[in-house]
């Protein structure tokens, strides 16, 4: 017979999920809510989406309440096998995927219940076991914190440094600046910097979560989004050590323009690559902590749409600057010529 406890007085929640990681999509739940006298109001439901979940048929079973001291305590029986197609079996002494959440002081079940959630794989057990989950283990927000702080890390590292980066480089080699030596200098360091930073953040973001989470697999996260990172990091650390080892930039050898073409478009690819794996992070967000897309859309398109229009207004100048040269270099030939003709008829006479 399970027993929940958790930190509050409003209604509380259990689900079974329908597998690791998927949230409350296509779970069956149990919401309870217990009075100041003690008596429990149970609902059986059942969510198809990450919107409100609806009313299942009733549950069987006996339900016992209370709250003492701002702790609510719920004691229920429910059977293990599924009663009808809204309903997800049990596994009797093994390991079930659970989502959890609560409402730390409304009864009505219509309620938000906020940050107050999460996911769980939980062993039960038909006997007396003191090693199952604590109360602190199921009503920790902390993984929502951790994963939340390992987006906005990422989202800094491939939405705002790296294309800093890719935008310095890019300046470094604009027309204007052609007779700029300190400024282009400028230019290569920054890029060098906002890189090693870009490194250094990913790094922190990816460690993360398999700090917090020593349970966490990188391959069982949806939608590959941790193999893909696993992949795109392994290539952040090749392309951030092997330009140490970049052939000398003069004279200008055919090994030299394979290594700046590799590094070109390795760095390209990184970086598309981070930003899909980051588009893809905001998504998980949203459907499995329903996080704010808001914050994320701000943090990670911002940054890039100012980049983007910084980067076109430096091609522009670039060109134009390009142009110009060209034109007076071509006004330069012409007076050139017409010099010498003059040159030689006055000879002639």
């Amino acid at each position: 017979m399970p027993l929940i406890k958790v930190e509050g007085t409003g209604w509380l929640g259990l689900g079974v999920a329908a597998g690791p990681g998927t949230g409350m999509v296509d779970a069956d739940m149990l919401m309870v809510a217990v009075a100041a006298d003690g008596s429990a109001r149970a609902e059986d439901m059942w969510s198809a989406s990450f919107s409100a979940p609806q009313a299942d048929a009733a549950l069987v079973g006996v339900w016992v309440g209370s709250q003492a001291a701002g702790v609510t305590t719920v004691t229920f029986r429910r059977p293990l096998v599924a009663t009808d197609r809204c309903d997800r079996a049990l596994v009797k002494d093994g390991r079930n995927n659970l989502i959890y959440a609560w409402n730390p002081s409304s009864d009505d079940m219509s309620q938000y219940h906020g940050a107050n959630r999460g996911l769980a794989n939980v062993q039960l057990s038909s006997s007396a076991d003191t090693t199952r989950p604590t109360v602190d283990e199921l009503v920790s927000d902390s993984e929502y914190t951790t994963f939340r702080t390992h987006g906005i890390l990422m989202a800094i590292a491939f939405c705002i440094l790296m294309p800093a980066a890719f935008l310095a480089n890019r300046l470094k080699g604009a027309h204007f600046l052609r007779d700029s030596p300190q400024l282009i200098k400028g230019c290569f360091y920054a890029h060098i910097a906002l890189n090693v930073s870009a490194v250094a953040v990913a790094a922190a973001g990816f460690a993360l979560p398999f700090d917090r989470e020593s349970d966490l697999s990188f391959s069982e996260v949806d939608l590959s989004h941790g193999s893909f990172g696993v992949a795109i990091m392994a290539l952040l650390f090749l392309q951030a050590v092997y330009p140490w080892l970049r052939p000398a930039p003069s004279p200008l050898t055919a090994l030299r323009r394979a290594w700046e073409l590799l590094h070109t478009t390795l760095g390209r690819a990184i970086l598309v690559m981070g930003l899909v794996n980051v588009a893809l992070g905001i998504h998980i967000m949203k459907e499995e902590f329903n996080g704010s897309v808001h914050f994320f859309a701000c943090l990670a398109g911002v940054p890039i749409a100012s980049l983007a229009v910084i980067g076109s207004v430096v091609d522009r100048l670039s060109s134009q600057s390009a142009n110009a040269a060209c034109t007076a270099g071509a006004a330069y030939a012409a007076g050139g010529k017409e010099a010498d003709g003059d040159a030689k008829a006055v000879d002639v006479k």
